[in-house]
């Protein structure tokens, strides 16, 4: 077995692999979608690792550009030489675990990362959806409903939702960097047609997009409904809109990850099944690993 950094010339080789895994790998897919295997600090790239025996490529790890390392290596001892040429080259902070939780485990354990370094750290359900089988409910006709993307008028909205999401659902810090965060991810989505808005009475009440979208599947995320409009099934209706919408223009699968209640009701009213488990582990502040982590 042997581990090398990959570069371009690798794309299709690494793309075939994850796609033997592509409901736990649609982070890593979506990225080198966007900017192929390119390593630079702009977003979306990230260092990529790859092990191989003889010539097969066999597991994956990924250092991303906002710190955050992914891996697809489901033998453990692949996994284990993975880590290990990570440890000895990496040079940027970690900010971030994310991955099948048995992996994402191994790689929190090997990197000497405790507990109490992270601000959120979560094994959330992950689900599956058919768009053949997607249900689609239906809410009281008696209120003029809308599906639209969002537009240059809801930019405060949009970032106040946004500013809400990342407190509340991923335990984000307060503060000028989340504000810097919140305002360039808003910008983004003014110019995405993968970010939708439910507007009732136009009024808007629900956001729902997709963090991965790829010809043939999509990952759902983030979904949000300010607190004064929940439980009314909005959230529910809009991701089935546009995952209607996906399915017209060939996406077949659906896949997301959740831990509450409410919207794990919310996604298997629509046909979401679950398929297995995701580990979401993010750090209070990024750690550079000391040379003793490193054996």
């Amino acid at each position: 077995m042997r581990v090398r950094r990959l570069g371009m010339d690798d794309y299709a080789q690494l793309e075939q692999f994850l796609r033997q895994h592509r409901e736990t790998s649609l982070f890593i897919l979506g990225n080198m979608n966007r900017v192929g295997l390119a390593q630079s600090d702009q977003a979306y790239h990230g260092d990529y690792w790859g092990l191989f025996q003889q010539e097969e490529l066999s597991g994956v790890l990924v250092h991303y550009w906002n710190g955050n390392v992914m891996m697809q290596a489901p033998n453990p001892e692949h996994l284990t030489y993975l880590i290990h040429t990570f440890q000895k080259t990496v040079k940027r902070p970690i900010a971030g675990i994310l991955g099948v939780v048995e992996q994402a485990d191994q790689v929190i354990t090997a990197l000497g990362l405790h507990p109490a370094q992270f601000r959120l750290q979560r094994a959330e359900q992950l689900y599956a959806l058919n768009l053949n089988q997607l249900i689609s409910p239906v809410l009281d006709a008696a209120f003029e409903l809308k599906v639209v993307h969002p537009r240059a008028e809801y930019r405060e909205l949009l970032q106040t939702w946004l500013r809400a999401y990342e407190l509340e659902a991923l335990h984000a810090q307060a503060g000028a960097a989340l504000e810097r965060r919140v305002a360039a991810t808003v910008e983004v989505w003014l110019r995405s047609t993968e970010i939708y808005l439910l507007e009732v009475n136009q009024q808007p009440v629900a956001l729902s997009g997709f963090s991965v979208s790829l010809p043939d599947i999509v990952q759902v995320g983030p979904v949000w409904t300010p607190p004064s409009q929940r439980n009314r099934a909005y959230a529910r209706y809009l991701v089935a809109q546009s995952l209607a919408a996906a399915k017209e223009r060939g996406v077949q699968t659906a896949i997301l990850f959740t831990d509450t209640p409410p919207a794990i009701k919310a996604y298997t009213a629509i046909g979401f099944r679950s398929i297995g488990q995701y580990r979401l582990a993010l750090l209070h502040e990024p750690q550079l690993l000391a040379s003793n982590h490193i054996h």
